[in-house]
């Protein structure tokens, strides 16, 4: 009966042992895998944020030349102010109801 006790004794500790052994290798891989993740991480931040700067850079090339183009656009306009005749308001109405006129009788015919 000792001997039997003795054996259950063993085995029990050899399994004991093994599942601590599990454990400590489940836990090693887990924090294998765990760093691997935290430095995909931080490179992917760091990517990130490049695509982020990048972004910003092209935004603000795009607000300057979408400025300059506003500006030469201006410019143009105010220089050919003084080129376009000036036109009376009552021709305007003029031109307006006969647009309307010729507009509307092929469309009632």
């Amino acid at each position: 009966m000792t001997r039997v006790l003795a054996v259950t004794t063993i085995v029990d500790c050899l399994a004991v042992l093994a599942l601590a052994w599990l454990v400590r290798r489940g836990r090693r891989a887990h924090e294998l895998v765990a760093a691997e993740q935290q430095a995909t991480l931080e490179r992917l931040r760091a990517q990130l944020a490049d695509l982020v700067a990048d972004a910003e850079r092209r935004a603000t090339a795009l607000d300057e030349t979408l400025a300059r183009r506003e500006a030469a656009l201006r410019e143009l306009v105010r220089a050919a102010e003084p080129l376009r005749p000036t036109i009376d308001p009552a021709e305007v109405r003029l031109r307006r109801d006969l647009e309307l006129q010729i507009g509307a009788s092929p469309a009632s015919r």
